[in-house]
Parts: C-alpha cells; sequence; structure tokens
C-alpha cells in the first residue's frame, strides 16, 4: 500500500475513533446528571414528623395518654394539663384530681396553691379545698408561707390556714428561704430582705436579689454581683459580672467573658475558660466550649466530652441532653439510656421524667417506658373534661 493512501485509512479511523469517544462522552454526559441541591431542612423536618407520627401511633397503642402539658413529680403527683385546665396524677397513672383547675403549682408541704372560678388557694392531694380565698393569686408554699397577689397587685404573705402574716405592700414577693424573703418595692424601688414578720432585716440598695441557700444569697447592683451572710455583709470579698449559686461547695463565676466556678473562699478552683455552664449536681456539672456541651468534674476533668447541642443538669443518675436537634438521656459515664427521639425533655423526678412528642406530653422511667393512665379511671378524666 503506498504511503499516501495509509495516511488517508490513519485519518479516516483517527477520526471515528475520535467520534466514537465524543458520542460517548455525550452520552456519558446525558447520563450524568447534576443533582439538585438538597433541602436537608425539609428532609430533616419530613423524617422527624414521621418518626413523630410512629412515636405517638406507638404510644396510642400502647394505651398512654397524651397531655397537653406536665410538669414533673413533686411529693408523688405531677400537674398535668388537658384543653387548657390542669390537675394531678400519681405515679400509678390515676388521675386523682381531674383537669378542672385554671392554674396550678406543683405540690409543696402537702398542698398545691390552685386557681379556679375566680378563687385561689391550697387544695391537698385529694384534691379538697384548704385555704379558699378571693386573691389574684396565690404563691407555693415555702417554710409555711406564701405570697399572695391582692386584687390591687400588691405583694404579701400569708400562712398555709390562709391568715395574712405579712399586708400587701410590695410591688414583688418571693418565696421564703432559710428564715428570709426577697422583696421588691417602696423607696428607691429597690430588693430587700424581710422576716417571716415583715420586718426588714437586710436594707440593700440591690436591683436584683436571689433567695438564701447554704447561708448566702447573691446580690446585683449595675453590672457587678456577688454574695451577703445572713447579715447582709459581703460573705467573699471579691464581685463578679455574673455568679451562680453554690451547689456542692463550688459556684459559678464570670470573669473576662469565660465561666469558671469558685469555692467558698472565692478561690477560683476551676479555671474560667467556659463559654457558659450550669450548676454541679450529684458530682457533675454541664460546661460548654463552642457552644457544644459536655460535663466535667469537682476537679475540672473532662469526664463526658463536648458532644451535645445542650445539656441538662444530673438527677437520680440520668441527664436529658440534646444531639441532632432531638433530646434523650444519658448517664453518668455518658452512654445513652433512652433513644435520642423526643422533641423536649425534662430532668427525672421521683422515678419519671416529662418527654414531649410533638405538641404532646407524657412521662417516662429509666427503661423509656411510658406511664400509662389507669383504665377506668380514664372515663372519669374524660367527664371532668366534658364538665
Amino acid at each position: 500500500m503506498d504511503k499516501g493512501k495509509s495516511d488517508r485509512i490513519l485519518a479516516v479511523v483517527s477520526l471515528a475513533a475520535v467520534g466514537i469517544v465524543c458520542a460517548m462522552g455525550m452520552a456519558c454526559r446525558k447520563e450524568v446528571q447534576v443533582p439538585k441541591p438538597r433541602n436537608w431542612t425539609m428532609e430533616l423536618f419530613l423524617a422527624s414528623k414521621e418518626r413523630r407520627e410512629a412515636m405517638l401511633e406507638h404510644a396510642r397503642r400502647e394505651g398512654m395518654v397524651l397531655f397537653d402539658g406536665a410538669s414533673p413529680f413533686r411529693e408523688g403527683l405531677a400537674c398535668v394539663r388537658e384543653n387548657n385546665k390542669y390537675g394531678f396524677m400519681d405515679h400509678s397513672g390515676n388521675i386523682v384530681v381531674p383537669c378542672q383547675l385554671d392554674s396550678s403549682a406543683a405540690f409543696s408541704g402537702g398542698y398545691a396553691s390552685v386557681r379556679m372560678n375566680g378563687k385561689s388557694g391550697f387544695m391537698d392531694r385529694q384534691g379538697n379545698w384548704i385555704v379558699e380565698t378571693n386573691y389574684r393569686q396565690i404563691g407555693t408554699l415555702s417554710e409555711n408561707r406564701a405570697a399572695f397577689w391582692s386584687q390591687e397587685g400588691r405583694r404579701g404573705y400569708l400562712d398555709r390556714t390562709g391568715k395574712v402574716i405579712i399586708a400587701p405592700q410590695y410591688d414583688a414577693g418571693f418565696d421564703f428561704s432559710e428564715g428570709l424573703a426577697v422583696v421588691h418595692g417602696g423607696p428607691g424601688k429597690r430588693c430587700k430582705y424581710v422576716d417571716e414578720e415583715g420586718k426588714i432585716v437586710i436594707e440593700g440598695d440591690y436591683d436584683l436579689a436571689t433567695e438564701f441557700s447554704g447561708g448566702l444569697a447573691i446580690v446585683r447592683k449595675a453590672d457587678r454581683s456577688w454574695f451577703i451572710d445572713r447579715m447582709g455583709i459581703k460573705a467573699i470579698p471579691y464581685e463578679y459580672k455574673a455568679v451562680g449559686e453554690f451547689a456542692e461547695g463550688l459556684a459559678s463565676v464570670v470573669i473576662d467573658g469565660k465561666s469558671g466556678f469558685i469555692d467558698q473562699s472565692g478561690k477560683v478552683v476551676i479555671p474560667p475558660v467556659y463559654g457558659m455552664v450550669r450548676k454541679f449536681s450529684e458530682g457533675l456539672a454541664a460546661v460548654s466550649k463552642d457552644k457544644v456541651w459536655g460535663y466535667i468534674d469537682h476537679s475540672g476533668a473532662l469526664v463526658i466530652p463536648c458532644r451535645f447541642q445542650q445539656a441538662g443538669q444530673f438527677s437520680e443518675g440520668i441527664a436529658a441532653v440534646k444531639a441532632e436537634w432531638k433530646f434523650g438521656f444519658i448517664n453518668s459515664r455518658g452512654n445513652p439510656i433512652t433513644a435520642i427521639q423526643y422533641d423536649y425533655a425534662e430532668g427525672f423526678s421521683e422515678g419519671w421524667a416529662v418527654v414531649m412528642i410533638g405538641n404532646t406530653f407524657a412521662f417516662i422511667n429509666r427503661q423509656g417506658e411510658y406511664l400509662k393512665v389507669k383504665q377506668g379511671n380514664e372515663e372519669t378524666r374524660r367527664e371532668s373534661l366534658a364538665e
């Protein structure tokens, strides 16, 4: 074959090959589609909604009743809400006080502060009125005394029999603790402390003040906070941007924008290196770095790594945490004891924890089992709602 003919054949073959390659490339470009951007927010929402519906369906099959609202157990009873009315349930799921109350606080000293049909007062564990008044509202009993709001909006105090022991005269009044209560009002509109007879014992010029705990209280003026004793004397010779109450011998403080802990002498025992902290409970405190939460012990050692979006206090050996936008529970070693699947969760109290599924509330035990309302009691509960 002459060289010219050979070159022409090679050119044709080369062009054919190029054509095949180009065709294959076109085919590949047609097959490999650029994916549309995924709407991760919507996908998470739909997945969450599907899981939530599955949880609700499982709860209904198990005979568990969901509430519009619920509070942790106190003194054997939990306040629950249905159709914007309040009642109380015991550990066995019995509705012992039907959901007929307009408002209610948790039980304290055997009584609950409630309001119903324009009346406010104290109710016992059987739902009997013990004290009935015309006041706007009565606070929770603390040290056998409770703040009340008069019809004129002034605060005073009464005892567990309903007897007024401090006439209504304050703009605000808080619970008694260690024999003293914080009140607000009067000349200068500042906070001060009164005793059980209403006598002013600490005439402080404070913007804010807390209840006494362990002989100490926190007071604040302008942008500084410090601790005082029952005489009103500065108990620790330092002032801070912000402080927390003492728990297990340590209190949180903010120094140069970071949080750490001091002992009762004011000595910094855990350096301020955290963005936020919570008080110690059962030997551990929740701390955050870069908006991620974990837990430290009294030595400051990080015993549960920072990996949670939120972290609650330990109670009964368990803490509620948030991860991947859902709540669940861990033990003191950081191991999960329930699935991270709830829309909200509170700490355990008396063996049960309040969890939120969608817009409804339920109670679970340490095994993640739901508390069920007793059969037979359900009809009574429904009848009370219809009244």
